[in-house]
């Protein structure tokens, strides 16, 4: 199993691939796989070679390799691709429903429904975090907070852009002016 795919190169992936294939030539009678664990949306390393589009064409191969070998799982319930073996996991138990919808609506219009070349594929989240009914009443289903600061020199917006951060986050912290989590709701 390798976590955080998305952030790997052709090269890593042809070293992890010669493993598999080398464990599976050593030992024909036990199952040797190759799961991997990442979201290409969350590839951020390509200043050290990684390519977002290995994690596509090692997700195609792993299901090809699925289909040839007879590991579908073939319930009617499922996509194609989950049949094959790719599982998403699009529930985030972690946001407010209110920053789901805003993001869900947000990126529906800004990416594609496909993933070709660099680009990746839209994919809705689904809120699975339990809200309570106070919560609910009280409208505190989540907020997005935008902070712009004037364009000027590549040097000077850096430290613009850290300072209006850094005075938003006293604000919260300072004034309270944002319930950031409440363990008693």
């Amino acid at each position: 199993m390798i976590d955080e795919f998305q952030d790997t190169n052709a090269m890593q992936y042809e070293l992890a691939s010669r493993i598999v294939r080398s464990l599976k030539e050593e030992d024909e009678d036990h199952k040797v796989n190759l799961y991997i664990v990442g979201d290409p949306k969350q590839s951020i390393y390509g200043f050290r070679s990684a390519d977002v589009r290995v994690f596509g064409m090692a997700t195609k191969d792993i299901q090809k390799a699925n289909v040839i070998n007879g590991k579908m799982n073939t319930s009617e319930e499922l996509t194609e691709d989950e049949q094959k073996g790719m599982l998403s996991l699009r529930v985030s138990f972690r946001l407010l429903p209110g920053i789901i919808a805003f993001v869900n609506d947000l990126f529906s219009r800004l990416m594609g429904n496909e993933s070709i070349d660099y680009e990746v594929a839209y994919e809705p989240m689904i809120a699975g975090r339990n809200i309570s009914q106070e919560l609910l009443e009280s409208g505190e289903i989540g907020s997005i907070t935008f902070l712009i600061h004037e364009e000027l020199k590549e040097e000077e917006s850096l430290v613009d852009e850290a300072g209006l951060i850094a005075s938003a986050i006293k604000d919260i912290v300072q004034n309270k002016s944002r319930l950031i989590w409440d363990s008693q709701k």
